[in-house]
């Protein structure tokens, strides 16, 4: 058998009762720690009932049973899983839990658990020889926290392939961060339901702008909070190609009453091409910038003119793009089932978000919104691509049949990029994300997370 010492001091562990705890009442669980102030909220998880998952395998490792079962091996690789970067910035109060269970292990031999922030050193948080299952919590160090990059790793350490290491129902959970330490962050830690209610936890209130007094687009409608003090930041939304504000008034209250100011806008022309669209979407947040300025205006002092964003539908979208292309200092961008006749967006810093509508017949997916998203590039910008499972090129607008699923990632990609605000980054690469990939109203999610 190998010599190895496996002996390793334990940090802060808490053995939990049970054998092995039902996934549904690990859900269960998280889900009313999550209620509670200050609560462990859910960065990352992974279950194995659909292979590895958020995890990549070295050795002999294998799923089969809906856990990850590990074999030693003398003379070669012990089989070993490593997770993807999981980003735990703007987190404290890192709570590693996982069940495991070994079986036949010798003297000097182990299943460990260990966690690295820069992929290559690692910290072991468990070393055991335990052959009975068992859950365990264990309460990382505070260097743990606010890292880009935090891996999580699982090994063997023995010399059969009848000695194993099985884990499963691996949670990683944290305590957001304070608002207090972010000046752009606003209202209560987000829960699921929060962002999948019609409306946010603000009042909201609408201003009219008459085509007349519009400077550079058509006219608009702008939400703006009410119950909650600013400034904010604020978005300009274009309509699609003969559309008017009202197709994407939808947007303009979820928004609003989740802490932005928004201008949903009419366009010079119904008519407008993308690339008319995008100094349309830009006079609208200038013009936004001045109305915040102005003492006698609904919106005096509510807009933050240094975060500023971009949404828009169809030709909208890709005015999107191209606003977001040309003006680097943005801080979001969500294009709409965008529709545009050069598919080459490599040059956008502006982190992106692309939702679209899998039945599109206007502008098909394969044709528009797959290869801009593709031309992006991931090294450079934080992005993603949501596609609506049967949607048609209306799937975004007013009326539609995805506002909860789709509200909800784009108030959390608003929220994370315009407001700095990480308490929503789970939303878009932790747990509740993962858990969202089984919606069927997602046919299709692609990301660069961390972020």
């Amino acid at each position: 058998m190998k010599n190895k010492n496996p002996t390793l001091p334990l940090l802060s562990a808490s053995p939990l009762p049970g054998a092995a705890l039902a996934k549904t009442g690990l859900a269960v669980a998280a889900m009313l720690c999550s209620f509670a102030a200050q609560a462990q909220v859910a960065i990352f998880q992974e279950s194995f009932s659909s292979g590895l998952g958020g995890f990549t395998a070295t050795g002999t490792v294998g799923t089969s049973t809906g856990a990850a079962r590990m074999e030693g091996c003398y003379g070669c690789t012990d089989g070993a899983i490593t997770s993807g970067a999981i980003s735990t910035q703007g987190f404290t109060g890192l709570s590693l839990s996982f069940d495991r269970v070994t079986s036949g292990l010798d003297s000097g031999e182990a299943g460990i658990a260990e966690y690295s922030t820069n992929g290559s050193t690692w910290t072991a948080v468990e070393s055991t020889r335990v052959t009975t299952n068992g859950r365990v919590t264990f309460s990382l160090p505070d260097t743990a926290a606010g890292q880009a990059a935090l891996r999580l790793r699982f090994r063997i350490d023995a010399s059969l392939s009848s000695e194993t290491y099985t884990v499963d129902n691996v949670q990683l959970t944290g305590i957001p961060g304070d608002t207090g330490t972010n000046p752009y962050a606003k209202g209560p830690n987000p829960t699921t339901s929060m962002l999948e209610s019609s409306t946010g936890p603000f009042t909201y209130a609408t201003t009219n702008v008459s085509e007349f007094s519009a400077s550079g687009y058509g006219g608009g409608t702008i939400y703006h909070p009410t119950n909650v003090a600013g400034p904010f930041a604020a978005i300009a939304i274009s309509p699609g190609y003969t559309g008017t504000k009202s197709t994407m008034s939808w947007w303009g209250e979820r928004l609003a009453s989740h802490g932005f100011v928004v201008i949903t806008i009419d366009t010079n022309s119904i008519y407008d091409q993308p690339y008319e669209r995008a100094p349309q979407l830009m006079a609208a947040l200038r013009q936004l910038v001045t109305f915040s300025n102005t003492s006698s205006h609904p919106i005096y002092r509510k807009v933050d003119p240094n975060r500023l964003g971009v949404m828009g539908h169809s030709m909208g979208g890709g005015g999107t793009l191209i606003a977001a292309r040309d003006n680097p200092t943005l801080k979001a961008a969500i294009p709409l089932a965008p529709w545009n006749t050069s598919t080459d967006f490599s040059s956008v810093r502006v982190p992106t978000l692309v939702v679209a509508c899998e039945s599109d017949t206007i502008a098909p997916v394969s044709q528009h919104a797959s290869p801009f998203y593709n031309s992006i590039p991931a090294s450079a910008t934080k992005k993603a691509f949501m596609e609506m499972n049967n949607g048609d090129h209306f799937c975004v607008m007013t009326g539609n049949d995805y506002t909860r699923i789709m509200g909800k990632y784009g108030v959390a990609w608003m929220k994370r990029f315009m407001d700095n605000d990480t308490r929503y980054s789970p939303f878009l690469c932790g747990a509740p994300h993962q858990a969202d990939l089984s919606n069927i109203q997602i046919s299709e999610y692609r990301e660069n997370c961390p972020y």
